[in-house]
C-alpha cells in the first residue's frame, strides 16, 4: 500500500481479503470486513493502465463506507424494516433508531423471533471467506412479515 486516508490511515489493509484479492485477481469487488474493530463495506478495485495491452498492476484502490447508524437507517427505510441493529462481539455497535438491547440476547440463528407485535431476526454477517464479521438484528411489524426470512436478509445484504 502506497497511502491511505481518512479513517484508514492507521491500518494496513494489504492482509484485508477483499484487497488481495482485487491485486491477485484483477477484479474489482465489494465485501464486509471489520477493520479496526468496526465494520466497513470495503470496495477495491485494481489500478491498471488505460492502455489494453499493459497488463501490469499498479496498486489496488479501496473505498471504505462503516456500517453505522446512518447506513443502517438508511437500510431500514429501504427494506421497510423497524429497525437495523449491528452487534459486534456480541455488543451493539450501531442502529438504525430506537432503543435495541446493548447486548445480543439470542443466537444469530437466521430464525424469526416473535416479541409481541413485532418479528426479530438475527443473522450472522459474514465476509466472501466465511469468516464472521458481526450480527445484525432486523425488526419488522408482525404483520407486515409477508416476505420470508430469507428474503429480506438477501434484500439487506444487496442494500449493503
Amino acid at each position: 500500500m502506497v497511502a491511505a486516508g481518512g479513517e484508514f490511515r492507521c491500518f494496513d489493509l494489504a492482509g484485508v481479503p477483499i484487497v488481495r484479492s482485487a491485486a491477485a485477481q484483477g477484479r474489482t469487488a465489494w465485501d464486509l470486513q471489520v477493520v479496526g474493530g468496526r465494520l466497513y463495506v470495503l470496495a477495491a478495485g485494481p489500478v491498471v493502465s488505460q492502455d489494453v495491452r499493459d497488463k501490469h498492476r499498479y496498486g489496488v484502490v479501496v473505498f471504505g463506507q462503516p456500517v453505522d447508524g446512518r447506513l443502517l437507517a438508511q437500510f431500514a427505510t429501504y427494506i421497510g424494516a423497524q429497525s437495523l441493529g449491528l452487534y459486534e462481539d456480541g455488543r451493539l455497535a450501531a442502529a438504525s433508531a430506537g432503543a435495541l438491547p446493548a447486548r445480543l440476547s439470542t443466537a444469530a440463528d437466521g430464525q424469526p423471533h416473535s416479541q409481541g407485535t413485532e418479528t426479530v431476526l438475527f443473522a450472522a454477517l459474514r465476509n466472501h471467506l466465511g469468516e464472521p464479521q458481526g450480527v445484525v438484528r432486523l425488526t419488522v411489524a408482525s404483520g407486515a412479515l409477508s416476505l420470508t426470512d430469507a428474503a429480506l436478509w438477501r434484500a439487506t445484504l444487496w442494500a449493503l
